[in-house]
């Protein structure tokens, strides 16, 4: 009997042996097609699908449970030789629709990068940081309202012992957003300068996973300042300014991130709105396919604490505090890379939806309530 009980187990062993392997091995497929003259293509899809319940406190107390397919992307990048590419992605966001997401150029010369088409625009670190990785926390409320989504326009940047990251477009979330109305300008710019301390990734961000494989502690310092001028034609005019501050140490199996950002919008015959936010996430590896993580993150009506313009969070005024907490878990079936990955997670927020600047979005948990409400998620994320 102990003899078969130790073969079983051996063969189990085994069998989850070679089943990593077959992971392991189809993550070193490269989706990439060469061509002659050092011209290639790549052609990467992600796919994420989403078990969200959600309930909330108070009077209203009920509880909503489903599945979706929050984000379906597929990202096509032309590269017509060393330096210079294109890319194209086409995406679903939690709302269902299909769009452009990005569409630009990209020329490369030593330390320096341009860019012209529809671009992300990075104005605080708690965005989605590169073209397939995800955030580890999902959603917060935090990286949307102060998130710069995409722009049109032209970038520039120069990535050596500082960076500086300086970009002309036609207003903030205008190319797309994730969950917030697009703030359309006749004109926007902006600047971005970055402290890089220790190796970095050369131009793209770095995910939010920093997994274990015995890098040197780095670390990234970070502000931003975003201006925008509206025109009178605008269904919501109003000129808008970002400041944000970020900082961030990565090492081997851990990270530590915090941004804090303030908005202001000046709309015609309307107040003066202003609002501030902060973020801090943290994670750690406790073993080399599994991740651990913890966020919060806030968002304060200051001033007279009037309400936005309809046109800026889809109806949401924007007028009372609201703050989350999210933990949990990702399992990483394919080690260090965020191809194939399950998360679990759990978020409390702590203050009303209905008048904050958050819309509800059953996909991500946030439901219509005047109180506290907590959300769990299971998801799998699928991507090369």
């Amino acid at each position: 009997m102990r003899a078969t009980s130790l073969l079983f187990a051996l063969s189990l062993l085994s069998a989850n042996a070679r089943a990593e392997s077959v992971l392991e091995r189809a993550a070193r497929i490269d989706p990439t097609i060469h061509f002659s003259a050092g011209s290639s293509l790549t052609i990467a899809p992600l796919l994420q699908a989403r078990w969200t319940v959600a309930e909330t406190g108070g009077e209203e107390r009920r509880t909503v449970e489903g599945f979706s397919i929050p984000r379906a992307r597929l990202i096509s990048t032309y590269k017509f030789f060393d330096g210079f590419l294109v890319r194209l992605r086409i995406g679903s966001s939690s709302s269902g629709a299909v769009s452009m997401q990005q569409a630009y150029a990209d020329a490369k010369s030593g330390n320096f990068q341009l860019r012209v088409g529809q671009m992300p625009l990075v104005i605080n670190t708690a965005e989605e940081p590169s073209a397939q990785g995800l955030s580890t926390a999902d959603f917060s409320s935090y990286s949307n309202t102060f998130g710069g989504g995409t722009t049109q326009g032209l970038q520039a940047a120069y990535r050596g012992p500082f960076r500086v990251i300086a970009t002309v477009g036609n207003g903030a979330r205008s190319g797309s957003s994730e969950l917030l109305s697009p703030l359309v300008a006749d004109i926007a710019t902006t600047l971005r300068f970055e402290l890089p301390l220790g190796e970095q990734a050369p131009f793209e961000y770095l995910s939010m996973a920093s997994f274990r494989k015995r890098q040197h502690i780095s670390a990234r310092f970070g502000v931003t300042g975003h201006y925008q001028v509206h025109g009178k034609s605008r269904s919501y005019p109003a000129d808008v300014e970002f400041v944000s501050a970020d900082a961030g140490v990565r090492g081997s199996g851990f990270s530590l991130l915090a941004s804090t950002a303030y908005l202001r919008l000046t709309p015609t015959d309307l107040p003066t709105v202003q609002s501030a936010g902060f973020w801090l996430f943290g994670s750690w590896f406790p073993a080399r396919k599994v991740e651990v993580f913890a966020q919060f993150d806030a968002i304060y009506p200051l001033g007279e604490r009037a309400p936005f313009p309809p046109g800026f969070a889809d109806g949401q005024p924007g007028t009372t505090l609201f703050r989350t907490v999210t933990c949990g878990s990702n399992f990483y079936l394919i080690p260090d890379a965020q191809m194939l990955k399950i998360q679990v997670d759990l978020q409390t927020m702590f203050d009303g939806q209905v008048s904050s600047i958050v819309p509800a979005n059953t996909s991500l948990g946030v439901l219509h309530a005047t109180g506290p409400q907590i959300a769990g998620r299971l998801q799998l994320l699928v991507a090369l």
